[in-house]
């Protein structure tokens, strides 16, 4: 959930604190904690156990400074050999000393890597998208991303029917990615928002989760 959704929680059940304990997977065990001083979805790194590596989101380098990229893990633990394990997450290196005074690294989650799809030219996030409705129009209910290409790309964003999807086409044209606007705007690729029932959203083959991001090709293939 967003800031605002955990403002309500806090503010509704009493609440002081939210925070991330630990971050993780099945494969490979705790990767890292959350002090009482990292804010939002930044973490340390497990060093004890683990090493990590963020490389770039289309190549197998390390990422540049603060730059988004895939998360890959390795274990130094003897007992559980696995080496650069991609767990599908992405992140960013925090490079500033966390006030706790903890010299392990520290790094951001920001997502999944099914997160992140080209439109056009644009290298684009779902959940940037996410929160952008969620700060300029008070929006959390579903967000579902269709790409199609049909002689220019076009993405529909579906949304429930609580909100005005005029509102939405503003929010996103106006307050995501300046490259974005500008192929939008030229007509090399075009924003489309439809109103859709919780029923019409495509979800994942195995259980109802809402996919983010649907990739429907080019058309005819």
């Amino acid at each position: 959930f967003d800031d605002k959704q955990a403002d309500a929680f806090k503010k509704k059940l009493g609440i002081k604190i939210i925070k991330s304990l630990t971050h993780g997977c099945n494969e490979m065990g705790t990767i890292g904690y959350a002090c009482s001083e990292c804010e939002g979805s930044v973490h340390h790194l497990n060093t004890a156990t683990k090493y990590m590596e963020i490389l770039k989101l289309d190549k197998d380098e390390p990422v540049e400074g603060e730059e988004v990229g895939r998360i890959v893990i390795s274990s130094n633990d003897e007992d559980l050999q696995i080496y650069r394990y991609e767990i599908g997450d992405l992140g960013r290196w925090i490079k500033e000393p966390c006030k706790c005074g903890r010299l392990t690294p520290r790094f951001e989650l920001l997502g999944r890597f099914g997160d992140i799809f080209n439109f056009g030219p644009v290298y684009m996030n779902a959940n940037k998208i996410k929160k952008i409705l969620a700060d300029k129009l008070d929006y959390h209910g579903p967000v579902q991303i269709i790409l199609k290409y049909e002689e220019k790309s076009i993405m529909l964003v579906y949304v429930n029917k609580e909100v005005d999807k005029d509102k939405v086409y503003d929010a996103l044209f106006f307050g995501c990615y300046d490259a974005f606007s500008l192929m939008v705007e030229q007509k090399l690729g075009e924003l489309i928002i439809e109103n859709k029932e919780l029923s019409e959203f495509i979800t994942s083959e195995h259980g109802n989760k809402i996919k983010s991001v649907v990739d429907m090709g080019i058309k005819g293939k």
